[in-house]
């Protein structure tokens, strides 16, 4: 009978635990207006291995199955789906209450467009945003991986008065931040005798350069002469993915031509605005006109 009770309890807890998980999901589901992706459940746990291996000793990302509410560890990650056309963004962490919500679709969609459209830079993409919002919470800092205010066509970034600078605010440094602790566990485990470390920090490393070439590159030969197409940020939290991408490759693979390209792209973006308009006859109208005033 002693033992019989101490079973009972045993499976009483266990099911609340598992009913917590499940509990939280919905309760985020519900309160976002959005609905479960279960499609993906599978291939979550699949980079789960890797992801939580690269950063090891940190949280760890687990589906509502898998996870125990009193574990001070376990990060819920909830996969979703949407029809919000106003909700776009592929990730985003609530530091606070310990979940991740993750967009499948949207990065599926987002790596067709950009990236080298198979499954190596899918999983890869999808491991690298994973692991930037493990970086939130090494940071303690919440956030979306990215986030767009304005839509403009399929471009991840968006255009904005050329005479008007863009700045790398301090909110914008915490997704660079984000990213940067990411790359530094990729870097670290890129040689890994670790098989699912391996294998995770390889994925990643071999789908960055593509990426950059794809989304930063491709734009700026496809507005080469036109610098009044020059790219801004979507939002006013997040930095463009051209530029993070930029950072990501010159971090894992440093090389004084990509330095170059990224001091470049930051001076057209927050210098020569603002050297532009010495020349802009709305401001600058001579000195006499100025003198007469």
């Amino acid at each position: 009978m002693k033992y019989s009770l101490v079973f009972a309890c045993l499976f009483f807890v266990a099911c609340k635990t598992e009913r917590s998980g499940k509990e939280l999901e919905e309760a985020v589901l519900k309160e976002n207006g959005f609905i479960k992706d279960r499609s993906s459940d599978s291939l979550l746990r699949f980079l789960f291995r890797g992801v939580n291996c690269i950063a090891s000793g940190e949280a760890k990302l687990v589906l509502s199955k898998d996870y125990h509410l009193d574990s001070t560890h376990h990060i819920l990650v909830i996969p979703i789906l949407t029809s919000n056309n106003e909700y776009k963004s592929s990730a985003y962490s609530d530091v606070a209450k310990k979940f991740v919500l993750i967009n499948m679709g949207y990065i599926r969609d987002f790596v067709n467009r950009h990236a080298l459209n198979d499954t190596t830079a899918f999983e890869g993409t999808a491991s690298m945003i994973l692991l930037h919002e493990l970086g939130h919470f090494a940071l303690g800092k919440e956030g979306a991986h990215d986030r767009i205010d304005t839509i403009s066509g399929n471009s991840p970034g968006e255009v904005k008065n050329f005479s008007t600078p863009e700045y790398i605010t301090s909110i914008k440094k915490v997704e660079l931040q984000a990213d940067s602790i990411a790359m530094s566990w990729v870097k670290t485990n890129i040689g890994s005798q670790n098989m699912d470390c391996y294998a995770c920090a390889t994925d990643i490393q071999i789908m960055l350069p593509g990426m950059y070439f794809n989304v930063f590159g491709m734009r700026t030969i496809a507005q080469f002469g036109q610098p009044q197409k020059i790219l801004r940020d979507p939002s006013s939290t997040h930095p463009n993915m051209e530029l993070r991408i930029a950072f990501m490759n010159y971090f894992l693979m440093p090389t004084e031509q990509m330095r170059q390209t990224i001091e470049q792209y930051l001076y057209d973006r927050e210098v020569a605005p603002i050297h532009n308009q010495e020349f802009d006859p709305r401001i600058y109208q001579g000195q006499e006109k100025v003198l007469n005033e």
